[in-house]
C-alpha cells in the first residue's frame, strides 16, 4: 500500500487531502507538532482516518487528536460529525468502553499535609475500590435499581446518597443522557454490570492522587477551584462490562445486516448503521443507558474516596473542600448542533478517545461554567503529569468543540509488556516520590511512562492549534491501577 500523503498545514496541523482517495468524502485533518509527527510513522491509524472519510453523511473532515493511535474502527483519539438526517452511527466509532471518562475531584488540602498518609490512603483506597479484571465490587444492585440508573444517571446516585446536587452541577450533561432505554440493553449486559458499580476495571484505568503543580491561567484556575500545592484526585473509568456487551451487541447485529446498515463499508470494524433506522436509533438510546451507567461507576468511587480520606485524615470531606472539579465522558455520540461553513446543522458528533471541550457560549443560560467553559480533563501516563485545560470559542469551528483525551499509546501493550520491568518501573516511580498501587504487575509494564506520548507535547499541539487553553498541571503522588 502507497504511503498517506501528510500535507503540512501549519506548525500543529496535518492534512490528508480528499483527493487521496476517490472513495473520500471529507479530507483527513489531524492535530500533530513536528515531535507528535514522528510517531504517527507507519501508524494504522492513519489509515483510519481515511476509512472514516468514507462513511455516508460525514461533514468537515475525519479528525485525529494527537494523542491518537489504532483503535477498534475508528481511531483512538478520532472525531468526526455526521449529519442527523442523512448520516451514521457507529459502535466502531464511540469505542467498546462506552463513556469511558474522568472526574477530577479538589481539594483545599495542601499536597504536603497529606504526603505523609499516601501509602496508607492507596492501602484503603485499593481495599474499597476493586480495580482489575478479576475484583468484583461487594456493592450490589437488583434489576429494578440496575433500570433507574440505566435511565437516570446521577439522579439516582442522589437519591441514594451516593452524590450531591453540587456534584450533579459538575458534571457533563448533568450525568444524565436523556434519551436512554433501559429495554435496549441486553440480559447479558446487565447481568455483567451488576457486580461492576464503583470499579475501576483494568488496563489505562486508575485513580491517583496528585498534586497541581502549577497554574498556567489564574483566571480560569481559579474559577475551577484549583490552586498549587493543593491535593486533588483523578479518576478514570467508564462503562466496564455492562458497555462492553452493548458494543458487542449491536457490532454483531449491524455485521449480520438488516434495515438501516451501511452495506459498503471499508473497514468492518467501522460497520454501522443510518442514525434515523430503527436499529440506530435502538442503539443510541443503549448507549445512552450504559453512559448512565458509567457516571454512575465513577460516582460511587466518588463517594468511596470522600469516605477514605475521612477515615484516614479524621477530617470530615466537607471540611477538606471536596468537591469534584468536573466529570466528563471520551467515547460517546452525541447530537450537537454545530456550523458547517456557513450551514448550522444537526450532527451526531462521535468523539472515540476524544474531549469534548465546549467554551462557554455553549454552556446553558445559568450554567457555573457559563463563562470559560467546562474544565477539560487531560491524563497524562502515571509518571508523570496530566492537565486541564479549558476549551476555545473558535475550536466550535474546528473540530466541533473536541480535543484530546490523553497522551495517546506510543507502544502497544505486548511490547509495553517485553520492554519494561514492572520492578524497574515502580522504583523508578518511588525515587520520584510517587508510590504506586497496581491489580498486577503485567500491568505496571503495560502502563509504563515510556508506553505514552509526551503528555507536554499532546498538550503544547490542542493549545497551538487553538482546541484548548491550558489551565493547570497536576503530577502525581500515589497511583492505583486496575
Amino acid at each position: 500500500m502507497p504511503e498517506i500523503p501528510l500535507e503540512r498545514v501549519d506548525d500543529n496541523t496535518l492534512a490528508i487531502p480528499e483527493t487521496w482517495n476517490p472513495e473520500m468524502k471529507v479530507p483527513g485533518i489531524i492535530y500533530a507538532n513536528r515531535e507528535i509527527e514522528k510517531s504517527l510513522v507507519g501508524d494504522r491509524s492513519l489509515d483510519q482516518v481515511v476509512n472514516v472519510a468514507m462513511l455516508p453523511g460525514i461533514v468537515k473532515a475525519s479528525m485525529g487528536m494527537p494523542d491518537i493511535h489504532w483503535g477498534y474502527g475508528f481511531p483512538i483519539g478520532g472525531v468526526a460529525g455526521f449529519d442527523l438526517k442523512e448520516g451514521i452511527i457507529s459502535p466502531g466509532g464511540v469505542g467498546y468502553d462506552i463513556n469511558c471518562g474522568v472526574t477530577l475531584i479538589g481539594t483545599d488540602l495542601n499536597i504536603e499535609e497529606i504526603r505523609p498518609h499516601i501509602k496508607e490512603l492507596l492501602e484503603r483506597i485499593f481495599l474499597k475500590i476493586p480495580s482489575g479484571m478479576s475484583r468484583k465490587a461487594s456493592f450490589k444492585i437488583n434489576d429494578h435499581q440496575m433500570d433507574e440508573i440505566l435511565s437516570t444517571g446521577l439522579q439516582w446516585a442522589v437519591s441514594e446518597g451516593y452524590a450531591t446536587k453540587d456534584d450533579i452541577l459538575h458534571t457533563e450533561d448533568g450525568g444524565r443522557m436523556q434519551k436512554s432505554d433501559p429495554v435496549n440493553v441486553s440480559p447479558e449486559a446487565r447481568k455483567r454490570g451488576l457486580n461492576q458499580l464503583g470499579t475501576l476495571g483494568s488496563g489505562n484505568h486508575f485513580l491517583e492522587i496528585q498534586a497541581v503543580e502549577q497554574i498556567m491561567d489564574m483566571e480560569r484556575g481559579s474559577s475551577f477551584n484549583l490552586h498549587e500545592g493543593k491535593a486533588t484526585i483523578m479518576i478514570h473509568t467508564g462503562s466496564r462490562g455492562l458497555g462492553h456487551q452493548v458494543a458487542t451487541d449491536f457490532v454483531r447485529e449491524i455485521q449480520t445486516g438488516g434495515e438501516g446498515v451501511v452495506a459498503d463499508v471499508n473497514d468492518r470494524q467501522l460497520s454501522s448503521v443510518y442514525f434515523q433506522s430503527d436499529m440506530g436509533q435502538r442503539y443510541y438510546e443503549a448507549m445512552n443507558a450504559a453512559a448512565n451507567f458509567a457516571f454512575v461507576n465513577r460516582q460511587i468511587i466518588v463517594s468511596e474516596i470522600r469516605s477514605v480520606f475521612g477515615e484516614v485524615l479524621h477530617i470530615d470531606p466537607q471540611e477538606m473542600g471536596m468537591r469534584i472539579v468536573y466529570s466528563l465522558a471520551h467515547n460517546m455520540a452525541r447530537v450537537e448542533r454545530h456550523n458547517v461553513g456557513k450551514k448550522s446543522m444537526d450532527l451526531v458528533v462521535h468523539r472515540k478517545g476524544a474531549t469534548r471541550a465546549f467554551p462557554g457560549s455553549k454552556m446553558e443560560n445559568g450554567s457555573i461554567f457559563r463563562r470559560y467553559g467546562h474544565p477539560v480533563i487531560i491524563p497524562g501516563d502515571m509518571g508523570t503529569a496530566s492537565y486541564v485545560l479549558a476549551g476555545t470559542q473558535e475550536n466550535l469551528e474546528k473540530s466541533f468543540g473536541s480535543t484530546c483525551h490523553g497522551a495517546g499509546r506510543l507502544l502497544s501493550r505486548k511490547k509495553s509488556f517485553e520492554s519494561f520491568s514492572s520492578s524497574e518501573v515502580i522504583e523508578k516511580m518511588n525515587r520520584s516520590g510517587i508510590f504506586i498501587k497496581a491489580a498486577s504487575p503485567g500491568v505496571v509494564s503495560e502502563e509504563a511512562p515510556g508506553s505514552y506520548k509526551n503528555i507536554d507535547e499532546v498538550v503544547a499541539t490542542v493549545a497551538g492549534s487553538g482546541l484548548s487553553i491550558p489551565v493547570a498541571r497536576l503530577i502525581p503522588v500515589g497511583v492505583v491501577k486496575g
